[in-house]
């Protein structure tokens, strides 16, 4: 694999991605963020096995297609430190090369076959929320809720969706928060009686 790349623009994606990815974690490969390159785009790909995410990164030159493990911590300092505005990243079975203008790092590579999968979102009827109001929904939310319980229901935020409501309760089975707000059906999606647990750390 082999791709050039606006510095910030990675370097941004990256931090995102990095966010939901476990720095310590036991499970190595889980500290990494998996990026795959094909028709002038990547996609970066992170998970702590709770929650997951894919962020598509476009205008990014892929010279050869592929797919590379990088390392949350080391990665992600080179980005932040580097004082290039493009970067190439080439890499293959034993080695990745991050190369600019004024630096060159050369970094061990793992098998990103064995990174777990992301399910991609490709649904044509879906429900709606301005981000905004999501943000501040969990926010009001997510303290009442008790992250250290072996009850996974309890570990996160409950939406309800009913319509055009949407309603956020978080719960510790002793105290209770709630607040509710108003979304968009698109593509004739159906909402009466639909739940979901949304993990804190989300």
């Amino acid at each position: 694999m082999k791709i050039v790349c606006n510095r910030e623009k990675l370097a941004g994606a990256f931090q995102l991605a990095g966010s939901v990815a476990l720095a310590k974690s036991p499970k190595e490969i889980l500290q990494n963020v998996k990026l795959e390159a094909e028709d002038g785009k990547i996609t970066l790909m992170a998970t702590d096995m709770e929650s997951g995410i894919r962020i598509e990164v476009g205008e990014v030159d892929v010279q050869t297609a592929g797919k590379v493990l990088l390392h949350v911590s080391r990665v992600g300092m080179i980005l932040r430190e580097s004082s290039d505005d493009e970067l190439t990243i080439e890499s293959d079975e034993n080695s990745t090369v991050i190369r600019g203008q004024y630096s060159e790092f050369n970094l061990p590579s793992a098998n990103p076959d064995e990174f777990p999968t992301i399910a991609s979102f490709e649904e044509d009827s879906y429900h709606e929320l301005p981000a905004r109001m999501f943000k501040e929904m969990v926010k009001r939310t997510s303290f009442a809720t008790d992250q250290e319980s072996s009850r996974f229901a309890l570990g996160g935020v409950l939406l309800e969706l009913n319509g055009s409501d949407v309603l956020a309760v978080g719960t510790d089975g002793r105290r209770l928060a709630r607040m509710a707000g108003e979304g968009k059906s698109v593509g004739d999606h159906q909402t009466s009686g639909t739940s979901t647990i949304v993990p804190t750390r989300a």
